[in-house]
């Protein structure tokens, strides 16, 4: 343990390393804040002039709007039929013929749900999910009790005719009976920041194994 430290010591007090440390600790912020530029949100003033936002302040404006708390069948459906209607407003037959600022002020706060509910009644054949009108009141009331069934599709499209196929279905089943249910939705980060997490993870990682090399070399 002792030369343990001592050679812990001896590598903490290299020059290599202190400026490997501190490349380190810039990437970590650097990294942590570039999924925030990405972040947009878009509005109207009270002016009725279209304003942008990017950054802290989108991130903000965009969790006043979110939904939050019990997803419940009745919220599902709020959902889709606030989609569907503009959808009817604007003739659109997909999210791009919404205005922009449109999207923002009465749709982006139910995407999340939209969005799974269109995954969860996916066709079980070809993982096709439908279009927004494609879903009905119905189908949100249902929304729970079609998961199961879009689980056990999935994992058939993924997995099926490979060994452990049926373990593979009881497991995922077993373990998706235990989520608790309803489901609670909080605004988090988006999917964007995670892949930088990733990415950040491995330069880590390369810079500890420059850091550690030369005692491996020392060592031979």
């Amino acid at each position: 343990m002792n030369l343990y430290k001592l050679e812990l010591k001896r590598v903490c007090k290299t020059r290599m390393t202190a400026i490997l440390l501190a490349i380190a600790l810039v990437l970590a912020v650097v990294m942590a804040y570039l999924p925030v530029t990405f972040i947009g949100w878009t509005e109207l003033d009270a002016s009725g002039n279209k304003v942008s936002y990017t950054g802290l302040k989108a991130i903000r404006k965009r969790q006043e709007q979110q939904v939050s708390g019990t997803i419940t069948p009745d919220v599902m459906q709020e959902a889709l039929e606030a989609y569907q209607r503009v959808y009817r407003q604007y003739d659109a037959s997909s999210i791009n013929d919404i205005p922009v600022e449109v999207f923002y002020k009465e749709l982006a706060r139910y995407q999340p749900l939209v969005n799974n509910a269109k995954e969860a009644f996916a066709d079980p054949k070809t993982g096709m999910a439908p279009g927004v009108m494609g879903l009905t009141a119905e189908d949100m009331q249902n929304f729970y009790s079609q998961l199961p069934k879009r689980l056990e599709s999935v994992i058939w499209l993924e997995q099926d005719g490979k060994p452990g196929y049926e373990q593979a279905q009881a497991i995922a089943q077993k373990k998706f009976d235990a989520v608790q249910k309803p489901f609670t939705y909080s605004f988090g980060v988006s999917s964007d920041a995670m892949d930088y997490q990733t990415l950040l993870s491995l330069l880590l990682t390369l810079l500890c194994a420059v850091i550690a090399a030369p005692v491996f070399a020392s060592d031979a």
